[in-house]
């Protein structure tokens, strides 16, 4: 096993450093982009906009397309419930960012990380996963099975087998449930689990095997649990998406995520939106797919959208089996 950083959050900085290697400054009156080095003191937020809005590769710099971000600000702007939004260009790093660094309950998102430690704590031990193993990950991934993901929970130590992992590569911890047996409680930002994500399509995480085995288990979701980041899908140039979602009511609202990994003809995408606080399972499903579709039309599609005529209106119903509850049983 590789060994530990004696400062894991400092080699997390570093990692972060690196994915931040090229910033821009967006002026909001004049929608100028102006590539700067990350250690210039003005690669830094304009106070004037909410997000950050980083440095776009070449094949998505046009203005269309850093209008239809910016329009990402406006979307997060007016929205109920607190919300964190962060895009990730596979190549060059982190292109967007908005309330990125606050850390959200996870949910179910929560069992994309504990898919890549057992996958890791099956590499270490140096043998291939049985059959309880293989049927577990796979409900867990592709149905969202909560049963599934408890008993693989328990099998790798709880939150300190997934703790292991992350210091392992490097990556920041999550913060630990309050009670060690409600792993959907962890908590963690829209970047770092950009970062997760970006690290496992890389192959930076597991074997080649492995990793191939979890994207194919998350591009397998079951289709009333595809929404969010699957939307990316819906008429653009996207081939693929790989994503888990996220959803369970509080007392305060309601806690609703996507992430995943968007594989499009012209290039390669991460998208975490992570919220709290939504007033209904429709509302932030709908507000969640809102972004994916500015995020689509702006980077995926040629030209871009025109900004002014931006759909923000939710795109299809909330997750739910027809004439049935909201799962809230499998968040």
């Amino acid at each position: 096993m590789p060994s530990l950083p004696n400062k894991p959050e400092t080699a997390f900085r570093t990692l972060r450093r690196r994915l931040l290697r090229t910033c821009s400054l967006i002026l909001p009156a004049t929608l100028v982009l102006i590539a700067l080095p990350a250690s210039s003191p003005l690669a830094r937020q304009d106070p004037g906009v909410a997000g950050r809005l980083l440095a776009l590769p070449p094949a998505t710099a046009g203005t269309s397309r850093v209008a239809a971000l910016k329009d990402l600000n406006v979307l997060l702007a007016r929205h109920e419930g607190r919300a964190g939004a962060v895009i990730l260009d596979t190549d060059s790093g982190v292109i967007y960012e908005n309330g990125g660094e606050e850390r959200f309950q996870l949910a179910s998102v929560s069992k994309l990380y504990i898919l890549v430690a057992y996958l890791d704590s099956i590499e270490r031990e140096d043998r291939q996963a049985n059959e309880w193993e293989l049927k577990m990950m796979t409900a867990m991934i592709e149905e969202s099975d909560n049963r599934s993901a408890a008993d693989l929970w328990d099998e790798l130590g709880e939150v300190e087998g997934v703790q292991e992992f992350l210091k392992s590569r490097r990556i920041e911890t999550v913060e630990p449930p309050e009670v060690p047996e409600e792993w959907g409680e962890m908590k963690a930002s829209a970047l770092e689990v950009g970062i997760l994500l970006r690290e496992l399509y890389d192959g930076r995480l597991l074997s080649h095997e492995h990793t191939r085995y979890a994207l194919d288990l998350l591009g397998n979701i079951i289709d009333e649990q595809a929404w969010g980041v699957g939307a990316a899908q819906d008429g653009s140039g996207a081939r693929q998406t790989y994503l888990k979602n996220g959803w369970y009511p509080e007392e305060e609202g309601w806690t609703i995520n996507s992430a995943g990994i968007v594989d499009s003809d012209s290039q390669d995408y991460v998208v975490v939106l992570l919220t709290d606080s939504q007033p209904s399972l429709e509302e932030g499903v709908g507000f969640i797919e809102s972004a994916v579709r500015i995020f689509r039309d702006g980077l995926l599609s040629e030209g871009g959208p025109d900004p002014a005529s931006s759909d923000l209106t939710p795109p299809r119903p909330a997750p739910v089996h027809p004439g049935r509850a909201a799962p809230a049983d499998n968040p």
